[in-house]
């Protein structure tokens, strides 16, 4: 199935709306921390979103530049590669990664 153009979010047999809807609060709200600066708290949602999504790459990329806030530099490559490997095609997850290579 495609992509919802919100965020990314998956649609499929297997995930009930209200796991959609779930995971697109706990989304929103670790965008609602990121754009405050609060990482450690976009983190905590960015992760709750995943546990509903596990291979949903922009969850993960999401949590690759809030490491990123909090100089979590190895973790944030883990959660770009773990992106890359669920959407090879994710283009901030490479341009993020490959910065993080060049330090």
């Amino acid at each position: 199935m495609s992509p919802d153009e919100n965020n990314g979010i998956q649609n499929s047999s297997v995930e009930s709306e209200d796991d959609v809807l779930e995971f697109q609060l706990h989304f929103e709200k670790g965008q609602f921390y990121f754009i405050n600066g609060k990482y450690d708290n976009a983190i905590k949602e960015f992760i709750r979103a995943l546990k509903l999504q596990p291979d949903n790459a922009e969850a993960l990329y999401s949590i690759g530049i809030a490491y990123e806030g909090t100089n979590g530099y190895e973790k944030a490559r883990e959660s770009y590669l773990k992106a890359l490997k669920s959407d090879p095609n994710h283009e901030p997850a490479k341009e993020h990664l490959n910065r993080l290579l060049d330090k």
